[in-house]
């Protein structure tokens, strides 16, 4: 079986700040692990070259290091890794407190530890156990100092040449410490790119969010347009309910008097009953259109077909006949052709009964003058062009802005609901027309609608 060294120094935590860590642990105690086994060689073969004359550390006692941070290792490929830190930052701590007790505080190789334990301490613990260990360091070091200053025959190694020894630990503890810059360097960037990402996916989440939620509103707030159109039908109905029976029972009236008249005729004479008949079939049509109307009037959709623009715009004058009359207005329809338009018909109907409806509304409040109302039809090459244009109280400045807003009306609660210029503004939307307003208070409005003909 093939052994892979990346084995030694890869983490197995799943967290990515405790991975970190683990790693770096990992990488330092490799590193600790091979520069102890060259000082370890070194001490073995000085102490059996010198022999009776050596003085240096015991190797049999350097060997136990060595197995203890073999021991690290294994403690923090097992999940230890805050306890083998822990563990790791005492013993070079104690080491350095050897060397400084043993050799005084002048030692290159005591500073240079200390200087590893703040080091790897703020990496492997985090930045305030960190200053707490350069705290007790700087303590320690202090002490170590006195130590020194007292005993100056610890300093003998000065009289003597730095040695090839010297130079290698010396060159690894340099190398160590540049390696530990660079993991926690590499490191920083890592968490910063993840810092990135993160936020570029919570950006994206977001803006998808936000995407969601304006067209959930969207939905919601067109379902909520299509109910109260709905509801707002029913109301025109019942607004308009007064003027539709007078319209059905006219014709009720006329035909219940010819009927009686028919009965006080003689069996022998009955030929003189026709002019009668014919009256009572021709209501009886008449019904049956104001019935048919009224049906059509109370739909929200109807299947396609091609429409002809004044017969719909007659369609709702005849269902608004009662109101015109009621309000003696003059009501005018003018036509260079009748276009025609394929479509939903009830489309067409909303917005001639809003706006007509809404034109006679306007009338009906002026007093002193004739009330009119003004249709025209007109056809530019494949567009269609109506305006329906008043002299009734017109509408000022300040509303004019705001007459398409949903719910807004000038109206009472009774006579209107704020949603009947927002409707014709969607349906023109969705056959691709435009409408304009003009108006000027107290003298009258012009509505104009433009929409491609089909």
């Amino acid at each position: 079986m093939k052994f892979d060294i990346r084995s030694l120094y890869s983490p197995r935590s799943q967290d990515e700040d405790t991975k970190r860590h683990e790693y770096i642990l990992n990488i330092i105690l490799c590193v600790s692990l091979l520069v102890l086994i060259l000082c370890d060689l070194i001490i073995l073969r000085n102490s059996l070259v010198k022999a009776s004359d050596y003085n240096g550390i015991n190797f049999i006692a350097f060997t136990g290091i060595v197995y203890m941070y073999g021991g690290l290792l294994f403690l923090s490929k097992k999940g230890y890794i805050r306890t083998a830190s822990y563990i790791l930052i005492a013993s070079y701590w104690a080491g350095a407190l050897h060397c400084g007790y043993k050799w005084g505080a002048s030692l290159p190789v005591t500073l240079v530890t200390f200087i590893f334990i703040i080091f790897i301490s703020s990496i492997l613990i985090n930045s305030k156990f960190g200053i707490k260990v350069t705290a007790i360091t700087i303590v320690s070091f202090l002490l170590l100092g006195i130590h020194e200053y007292r005993n100056p025959e610890i300093l003998s190694w000065r009289m003597d040449a730095i040695n090839n020894t010297d130079l290698i630990v010396y060159s690894l503890f340099l190398i160590g410490v540049a390696l530990l810059s660079w993991l926690s360097n590499k490191e920083t960037e890592k968490s910063l790119e993840r810092a990135r990402k993160s936020e570029k996916e919570l950006k994206n989440e977001r803006d998808s969010l936000e995407i969601k939620v304006i067209e959930r509103t969207k939905e919601l707030k067109e379902s909520q347009l299509t109910r109260m159109n709905e509801l707002a039908g029913v109301a025109e109905f019942g607004r308009l309910s007064q003027g539709l029976f007078h319209d059905l029972l006219s014709p009720l009236t006329a035909m219940v008097l010819h009927m009686e008249k028919i009965k006080g005729i003689p069996p022998e004479e009955m030929h003189r009953s026709h002019a009668s008949m014919d009256k009572i079939v021709l209501v009886s049509k008449r019904m049956n259109e104001t019935i048919h109307k009224l049906r059509s009037s109370l739909r929200t959709t109807m299947p396609k077909r091609v429409c002809m623009i004044q017969d719909e715009i007659n369609n709702c004058i005849d269902l608004l006949r009662f109101k015109i009359t009621e309000n003696n207005i003059d009501l005018n329809i003018v036509s260079n052709q009748n276009c025609q338009w394929y479509g939903d018909p009830m489309k067409l109907q909303q917005i001639f009964l809003n706006v007509i409806s809404n034109a006679i509304d306007a009338c009906a409040l002026i007093r002193n003058r004739d009330r009119k109302i003004m249709i025209r039809v007109i056809r530019y090459d494949r567009k269609c062009k109506i305006t329906i244009e008043d002299n009734g109280i017109g509408i000022s400045k300040d509303e004019l802005g705001k007459i398409f807003d949903p719910f807004f009306t000038t109206k009472t609660p009774e006579k209107g609901t704020g949603i009947g210029l927002t409707t014709v503004q969607k349906i023109i939307k969705e056959i691709r027309g435009t409408i304009l307003v003009t108006s000027v208070e107290n003298s009258g409005s012009a509505f104009t609608i433009l929409f491609p003909l089909k």
